[in-house]
């Protein structure tokens, strides 16, 4: 396996730990600098169109400038958003430097995405997607318990300042150890195709219907939580961390399993699987279920969704056009999450529990479009 698999995974594991610290109960943050409702539904729509809208520049950058380059800038910028929110107590610059920092995260994702494809061989994308989705998610699973050991006692402004000191480091690792991937490109002029064949069309309306099931309910989750099943923050940060955790661990199995399977019918199991536990989850009669129900929406949706997608839709471009075409499919299927977290909210002021059975509706047809796509 190539080195540089695992060193970007790992300076993504430690970027991870430090986001999620705070992340996963970013609307309890926002509430407490003032936000309504409304507001955070807004945050959620904007974070949505940062992250997903941005990577269509990022994949054009990735495919022209290097993937290696896109992601250092991107790196400083995180940098200078953790600064900022480390100092400032106002709602409204907060969530500009969380969104900016989305804005990043939304521009390098092309270049990750690629940098782990391009650095194996076709048959080996599985496992290496699988280490990805490994370290991204044990990231997710120790930041939430860093964040439950740290806000109730210090508030979030020392997890900020944590964040400027591992970006920082990651920045150094970044630039000295990443391998540029973009040099095993054609050096021809690269033309990109307007036209989408049929199993790329599919493929973008069943993950866009299941990125609107997602936005619906990502908002309220935490909230949810707090005020429908009586669980504390700190229960709520373990709760995501010790879900995230054995995401992490499943990980390395659904490597070997996609492989098998494919990504098709691994995708079409991760729709399902995550619609169906999320709902189930909404109606978690004590602490305990909860979680259970957690690690089975986040090993659907965190692991065995990102590896059968990222194999899959390898499958289906070229060297040339991956990154942009990654980037195009994240936009439109970010502007459907966007308008998911817009109209959950709302949904959930009304009747709390049909936000998470539309959800699971959703993932129908989403599986539907996914069954349709022929594969070799």
């Amino acid at each position: 396996m190539n080195k540089y698999v695992i060193v970007l995974p790992a300076t993504i594991f430690l970027m991870d730990v430090a986001l999620s610290s705070w992340y996963m109960v970013l609307p309890i943050y926002l509430e407490s600098l003032g936000a309504t409702l409304i507001d955070i539904g807004v945050c959620y729509a904007l974070i949505n169109v940062a992250w997903y809208g941005l990577q269509v520049p990022g994949g054009f950058f990735a495919d022209r400038i290097g993937r290696k380059t896109t992601i250092i800038l991107s790196t400083l910028a995180f940098c200078v958003c953790y600064m900022v929110l480390s100092v400032v107590s106002t709602l409204l610059l907060a969530i500009l430097a969380i969104i900016f920092m989305w804005v990043f995260s939304g521009l390098q994702a092309p270049s990750i995405f690629s940098v782990m494809a391009e650095s194996v061989v076709e048959k080996e994308r599985p496992i290496a997607f699988a280490i990805y989705s490994f370290f991204m998610n044990l990231g997710w699973s120790i930041g939430p318990l860093v964040g439950a050991l740290i806000i109730p006692f210090y508030g979030y402004k020392i997890l900020f300042v944590l964040g400027v000191i591992i970006s920082g480091s990651c920045l150094v690792i970044r630039f000295l150890f990443i391998q540029e991937t973009l040099k095993k490109l054609s050096k021809k002029k690269q033309e990109i195709s307007t036209k989408i064949n049929k199993d790329l069309a599919y493929l973008l309306a069943g993950c866009s219907l299941f990125s609107l099931a997602y936005g619906l309910v990502s908002p309220i989750i935490p909230i949810h939580a707090e005020k429908c099943l009586m669980m504390s923050i700190s229960e709520i940060e373990i709760m995501f961390s010790i879900a995230q955790f054995a995401t992490s661990i499943l990980s390395l199995a659904c490597g070997p399993f996609v492989k098998k399977v494919g990504g098709q019918y691994g995708l079409m199991m991760a729709f399902l699987g995550s619609g169906f536990s999320i709902t189930m989850w909404a109606y978690s009669p004590s602490v305990y279920i909860a979680i259970t129900l957690m690690i089975f929406f986040s090993i659907f949706f965190y692991a065995l969704y990102d590896i059968s997608y990222g194999t899959l839709i390898s499958s289906l471009t070229t060297l040339e056009t991956r990154a942009t075409t990654f980037g195009t499919f994240s936009l439109m299927s970010g502007l459907m999450s966007a308008l998911g977290s817009i109209a959950g909210p709302i949904i959930f002021a009304s009747l709390p529990i049909a936000t998470f059975v539309l959800t699971t509706t959703l993932t129908v047809p989403s599986t539907l479009f996914v069954l349709k796509i022929k594969t070799n």
